[in-house]
C-alpha cells in the first residue's frame, strides 16, 4: 500500500452514514456545484512510533526554519523512509504554519520535466513558458 491509498483510507473513515467524502484535490477537479464543503480535517501522523530518525528530522525541521525555503524536497532510494520522515516533520511544526503545508508525491512521475509541473498544479500556480511558476 502506498501514501495515496493510506490517505483515501482516512478520507474513508472521516465520514459516517451515507457521506461520501473527496479530498481537496479531488473536489477541484468535480465540474458540478453539488459538494458540500464539510470543513478540514486534518489527518494525524501513523500510530507507530518515529524512533532512530532524530537527527534526521532535526535536519528537516531546521530547513523548515528557514525563511528562505518555502519548498523542501526529500530525495533518496524507495524505502528508506522519506515519507513518514516528511509526515513527522510536518506534524511537529503543523502550529508553525498556520496557513498549512502541501504534501506534493513525486513518486508516481517517470519523467523529470515533470517535476515543476506537478507542484505549480497541487499549489494552484499557473506556469509561464518558461518554467518558472507565478500566482
Amino acid at each position: 500500500m502506498g501514501v495515496d491509498v493510506h490517505r483515501a483510507a482516512r478520507i474513508a473513515a472521516a465520514g459516517h452514514g451515507r457521506q461520501v467524502l473527496v479530498s481537496a484535490s479531488t473536489a477541484a477537479l468535480v465540474e458540478t456545484g453539488t459538494l458540500s464543503d464539510l470543513g478540514e480535517h486534518p489527518f494525524s501522523v501513523p500510530a507507530n512510533p518515529f524512533l532512530g530518525r532524530q537527527e534526521d528530522l532535526t535536519a528537516v525541521a531546521d530547513k523548515l526554519q528557514q525563511a528562505d525555503h518555502r519548498l523542501l524536497t526529500l530525495t533518496g532510494p524507495g524505502g528508506t523512509g522519506k515519507t513518514r520522515l516528511a509526515l513527522q516533520a510536518a506534524a511537529d511544526a503543523v502550529e508553525e504554519f498556520p496557513d498549512g503545508m502541501t504534501w506534493i508525491p513525486l513518486a508516481p512521475l517517470g519523467d523529470p520535466t515533470l517535476v515543476l509541473a506537478t507542484i505549480a498544479l497541487a499549489l494552484g500556480l499557473e506556469q509561464d513558458v518558461s518554467g518558472r511558476s507565478r500566482i
